[in-house]
């Protein structure tokens, strides 16, 4: 990119970024899986769709879509936007924004059946995600 002096090039890219995290944060945002034509790819994309509450390793998802680590990451990464890791995160984030909604499980209880290690890292994802606490989600959306 050609810009005329640092300060455009840094008011672009403030621009840009305000617009990914808006984006991302928005409501509408859900990473859902999207038809891959990589059969061993849908089957891992799958695989964390029916198991996002579970430890999943990335050895797994590998052997699934039949692809070194490296490769497998990078696939990945350019059909959905995300790492696996990232997108595993999301995945729990939306199905925490489902649960927090109902009153039957506290927040502790949401997080530990997510798959989280502990309540603070589930607070602090979700919070980096979607822009406000569990808690302040809950209160809102109930």
């Amino acid at each position: 990119m050609f810009f005329l002096d640092q300060e455009t090039a840094q008011a672009v890219q403030d621009e840009i970024w305000e617009f990914v995290t808006t984006f991302i944060r928005s409501p509408e945002f859900r990473p859902v899986p999207c038809p891959l034509t990589d059969p061993y790819l849908q089957k891992a994309l799958e695989y964390l769709h029916h198991h996002y509450h579970e430890k999943v390793s990335i050895d797994t998802l590998c052997s699934i879509a039949r692809r070194s680590k490296f490769h497998f990451i990078r696939s990945f990464r350019q059909r959905t936007g995300f790492s696996p890791h990232q997108y595993l995160l999301h995945l729990r984030v939306h199905h925490a924004k489902q649960l927090l909604k109902q009153k039957h499980k506290s927040i502790e209880e949401i997080s530990e059946h997510l798959g989280f290690s502990c309540p603070s890292h589930f607070h602090r994802t979700f919070l980096k995600t979607v822009g406000m606490t569990p808690g302040v989600y809950r209160s809102q959306h109930t």
